[in-house]
């Protein structure tokens, strides 16, 4: 026996310690640190540019033909598309049962299916860009501010050699810039010059493609070298641009570029996007860190780099750490810690009281060992320390002295007849099996959490894999250690016999009141099932909850203005907000994009908006937690009432996998006028309910556009085609690329197109001068009209259905499930007039939880199959395990009492700590079945055995049920929307749960082992 070897040889066992202290300490440095779960990556988006289309045109051009080869792929769950004027953004999400080995094949199949659809799409639209990066959050987000927004240019270029720098960074997965713009060379035409050359956009821009020459022109091979030969006729400077020789004239003098046209170098126009660092224009870079490494060593790096680079800045340019993950994770890592740190304080206080200080001493010292253990396992196992991580160990500490607790106990009543070696072999003999099984029953409670499928899984299953470790390792430590620390602690120092006499008096009450039970089976029995039964009656009046929010000093609002707005009309009217914002007590500091998402500064923030002008997404950071709550429940109101041409969504953080909206409901069908008058009549509904603070739908009316109506005939007479004149309307007006210029690793396109005073307005569109073979040039006008048409807004689609995704945003105050109720009882009571061919569901909040509930339950069948098993094999009988799986399911009503009385919602969290009560409450029943299974089987179950049996055993497990509540109240006391349901699920249930063991247990043990008694005789 190992046990006693250890004994034996104390060397040995001193050996181990120092062992398991030295790999532990090591493991422990070299385990990855980061704040939250990594969430497996289940999300990719593709983008693909359409310019000049409708979204009408570019649903049926290219999301429709797109979404027909990703259709194939069985993996994918959810295929989620918006077709908007100019560009198409499909959203993938694959199968949450997808292993995370092969979601990199699947994104591979998924390009596979791109190229596939590419040959069918428009030749004018670009290439679908692919993107699986988007979901997480940046790791550090910094900005690069010139002193003058003129000088936006000349930070981007710094932005680009940051971006080198930093993914040179070890362990630097991601670094991506955002507010970034094409720059390029700007060709202005001034047409009427044009014409005057004889010439037309069309023939200028191959002119410029055919002089701007960048392959070889060859090579000079020799016997001694082999040297390429480089034509000189190549754009390598704006005066190269300029200098082009476009014409030869008559008198033999040559026509330039710049005769006819003005060359500039600068920015696209009009602006794709643009980001602001507190109301400047800035350049923003994230950068990421590989999952499960070190985020304070990472930060380190790239504070290093971030120093090295700045000294290289100019003075005009700034450079400012805006977010640094690393801050929160140290943060939350130290206040988890500390909590850790009180509860090993409040369950070594509690040994010392139950158990006195020699063997509160040998029971606490399995805490370091079991931790050093641990993290030699999570070594091994690519586990990370973050807040769950260390909430499972925190869950643990009350669960992981359990069997030491036992095991000493048993070892100290032993020496009282036996020697110690003797004892020591008698108490693991008779413990293996029972605390063996204990244990198998709670690592299998906790296994539906580890199962749990994708980013419910992923949040919450690092919480019990980090108790199963812990508790197997607790396990093996009480089997070897603990004996062998015992034998000689006990033995060298033995422990008076004394008993203070509040513990005598508790004693003599508790005896009597055993002795009452026992003797009054037919009403103990009610009585003990009153408080679960109280606790299942009570559930319906739980509220529902998914995941909670945050307590953090950040939170982002999204602004959408009017679909006609452009770029700058979008920032001109954002200016108010932002300069109300900056006024607001509280707030530190302002950051925001237009155009498109921020970079995502929380792992469940999704990044969806791209070219979309009439969007802002601001960022504020607040001087603290309180802060942030407060002002997310004032600002929605406020901005609404301030600023109504905007629609303003204040959203605090949550916690868990992304939801876009708290409630949800979506309408699927075909025709794009019944989906949005069905989505109006839902937000109106939504609307009236008094918690809902703002309500946007994804289907919205369109822009109206310009139809140009090209008189066919006249061109024909003209010699021209109507394709030929939308050709020189489209050069004239959007412009075309005529090569480039390579600065350095930069390639900075020369993009030639008419005035722009001739995009101004439409009257000038119809003065354009058109160019024909027969009668030289004719104002646009003359062989074309303009109409003013309605276009469709943005077309969402669903798994390639078309709908209309309606979204209701509620007070913070308020739980999803309260609204969701009332809008499912509102539809109840006065149905929606749905037309045959559509149909209603709900996403959302509900949707989520639903999903993830669906998903536990799938995994509880094969987990309570194993438990009935374990049980089974425990105790060797039916009857028996019956009596232990009924305690398995009293305990669920005990701690829905808990969470009654306390007044928490039911959420996830409240669900996953329900599940962890379950196995920990079997605990003690199992250890007292066991005493009274072997006093059965010696004819000994007369109501003062069974006593007896029970006394023996309630000391330790009194102990056990003490530090296990003990161990989660820094949890409950720590406060918080997230901890504490979960906390008090646990810990009032096992709690509570005791008087099941020592009341309810012995009493159907006595009937069912009497009544077989009875059949036997």
């Amino acid at each position: 026996m190992i046990a006693l070897m250890f004994y034996r040889q104390w060397r040995y066992l001193a050996l181990l310690i120092v062992m398991l202290a030295v790999v532990g300490y090591t493991s422990l440095s070299s385990v990855g640190r980061q704040e939250d779960p990594t969430i497996t990556n289940l999300f990719a988006t593709i983008v693909t540019s359409f310019p000049g289309a409708t979204a009408s045109q570019v649903e049926a051009l290219v999301t429709e033909r797109i979404e027909t080869e990703l259709r194939e792929i069985d993996e994918i769950h959810e295929i989620n598309s918006t077709s908007r004027q100019n560009i198409s953004v499909i959203q993938i999400e694959l199968s949450s049962f997808v292993p995370a080995d092969t979601i990199e094949s699947i994104w591979s199949e998924v390009r596979d299916a791109i190229a596939q659809a590419q040959p069918a799409l428009p030749a004018s639209a670009s290439a679908p860009v692919f993107d699986s990066d988007r979901a997480g959050a940046y790791t550090s987000i910094v900005s690069i501010t010139p002193s003058r927004s003129q000088d936006i240019a000349l930070a981007q270029r710094y932005a680009l050699s940051l971006q080198d720098q930093l993914r040179l960074v070890p362990n630097t997965k991601l670094v991506r810039i955002f507010g970034m713009n094409e720059e390029r060379i700007r060709v202005a035409v001034d047409l009427q010059k044009l014409q005057q050359a004889n010439l037309t956009l069309t023939d200028l821009v191959g002119i410029l493609a055919q002089h701007d020459i960048k392959q070889s022109a060859g090579k000079v091979e020799s016997a001694g070298s082999d040297l390429l030969l480089q034509p000189g006729n190549q754009f390598q400077s704006v005066n190269d641009v300029m200098n082009t020789t476009i014409a030869a004239a008559t008198s033999g003098q040559t026509l330039l570029l710049g005769d006819v046209a003005s060359v500039e170098k600068g920015l696209r126009e009009p602006l794709s996007r643009a980001a602001y660092h507190n109301q400047q224009r800035t350049i923003l870079v994230g950068a990421r860190m590989q999952s499960d490494k070190q985020v304070h060593v990472w930060s380190g790096a790239i504070n290093s780099s971030l120093e090295r680079f700045t000294r290289q800045l100019p003075d005009n340019i700034e450079l400012e750490t805006i977010f640094n993950q690393n801050d929160y994770t140290t943060t939350k890592i130290n206040d988890l810690l500390a909590n850790l740190a009180i509860g090993i304080v409040l369950v070594i206080a509690i040994l010392i009281v139950t158990m006195g200080m020699r063997v509160a001493l040998i029971v606490a010292s399995i805490i370091p060992l079991a931790t050093l253990l641990s993290m030699i396992v999570f070594r091994f196992i690519d586990m990370t320390i973050h807040q769950m991580s260390i909430t499972g160990l925190i869950v643990s500490l009350g669960l992981l002295v359990d069997s030491a607790i036992v095991m000493t106990d048993e070892i100290k009543k032993n020496l009282s007849q036996l020697t110690v070696q003797e004892s020591i072999q008698k108490a693991v003999a008779r413990l293996w099996i029972p605390l063996s099984a204990s244990t198998i029953t709670t690592i299998l409670a906790f296994m539906p959490m580890v199962m749990l499928p994708g980013p419910s899984g992923d949040f919450v299953g690092s919480i019990a894999i980090s108790v199963i470790v812990m508790l197997v390792a607790s396990l093996l430590l009480s089997l070897i250690v603990t004996p062998a620390i015992a034998g000689q602690v006990l033995t060298r120092f033995p422990t008076p016999q004394r008993e203070w006499q509040w513990q005598q008096t508790i004693a003599l009450k508790f005896r009597n009141s055993l002795v009452w039970a026992y003797s009054h089976k037919r009403k103990s029995i009610p009585l003990a099932l009153l408080l679960p039964i109280a606790g299942f009656a009570l559930f319906p009046t739980l509220t529902a909850q998914f995941f909670p929010g945050v307590d953090r000093d950040q939170f982002h609002i999204e602004v959408q203005f009017s679909e006609l707005s452009s770029l700058t009309a979008t920032t001109e009217q954002l200016q108010p907000i932002l300069e109300y914002l900056n006024q607001t007590e509280g707030v530190k500091a302002v950051s925001h994009i237009v155009g498109e998402s921020f970079p995502a500064f929380y792992y469940n923030i999704r990044s969806g908006k791209d070219n979309t002008p009439s969007y802002a997404h601001i960022y504020v950071q607040t001087e603290d937690a309180e802060a942030t709550g407060q002002l997310v429940k004032r600002l929605q109101p406020e901005l609404a009432t301030r600023f109504p041409a905007a629609q303003l969504l204040v959203r605090k953080l949550n916690q868990g996998p992304p939801v876009d909206a708290p409630v949800e409901i979506r309408v699927t069908g075909t025709d794009l006028h019944i989906l949005q008058r069905l989505g109006d009549e839902l937000r109106l509904r939504l609307a009236g309910i008094e918690s809902v603070t703002s309500t946007r739908a994804s289907l919205t009316a369109g822009a109206p556009s310009y139809q140009l109506d090209i008189d066919a005939a006249s061109v024909r007479a003209l010699q021209l085609t109507p394709a030929e004149v939308s050709e020189q309307v489209r050069l004239a007006t959007i412009g075309a690329p005529a090569g480039f210029i390579l600065e350095d690793t930069v390639q900075v396109p020369v993009w030639l197109k008419s005035n722009v005073r001739n995009r101004e307005s439409i009257i000038n569109i119809l003065s354009l001068p058109i160019q024909t073979p027969a009668a030289g040039t004719v104002p646009l006008e003359a062989i074309a009209s303009v109409t003013v048409t309605p276009a469709d807004g943005d077309i969402t689609r669903l798994n390639s259905e078309r709908v209309n995704i309606v979204q209701a945003f509620i007070d913070t105050q308020v739980l999803p499930d309260v609204v969701f109720q009332q809008v499912q009882k509102s539809l109840e009571l006065n149905p929606l007039a749905v037309p045959a061919g559509y149909e209603i569901s709900f996403g959302g909040d509900a949707g989520e939880r639903a999903e993830t509930l669906r998903n536990l339950v799938a995994v509880l069948g094969l987990v309570v199959s194993l438990t009935v098993i374990t049980i089974v094999m425990t105790f060797n009988s039916f009857r028996v395990s019956a009596i232990a799986l009924l305690v398995c399911l009293l305990s669920v009503g005990l701690s829905l009492l808990s969470l009654i009385v306390l007044r928490y919602p039911f959420g996830i969290q409240a669900i996953i700590g329900l599940i962890g009560a379950i196995g920990v409450s079997i605990n003690a029943a199992i250890i007292i079945l066991t005493s009274l299974q072997a006093a059965a089987a010696n004819q000994r179950l007369q109501v003062h055995n069974v006593v007896q049996e029970v006394m023996h055993s309630s000391k330790h497990i009194t102990s056990t049920t003490l530090t296990t509540f003990f161990g989660f109240l820094p949890l409950i006391l720590g406060g918080g929307a997230f901890w504490p349901p979960f906390a008090v699920a646990v810990a009032g249930g096992v709690l509570l749960s005791v008087l099941l063991s020592f009341y309810l247990v012995p009493c159907l043990f006595i009937l069912l082992a009497g009544n077989q008694q009875s059949q036997s005789s």
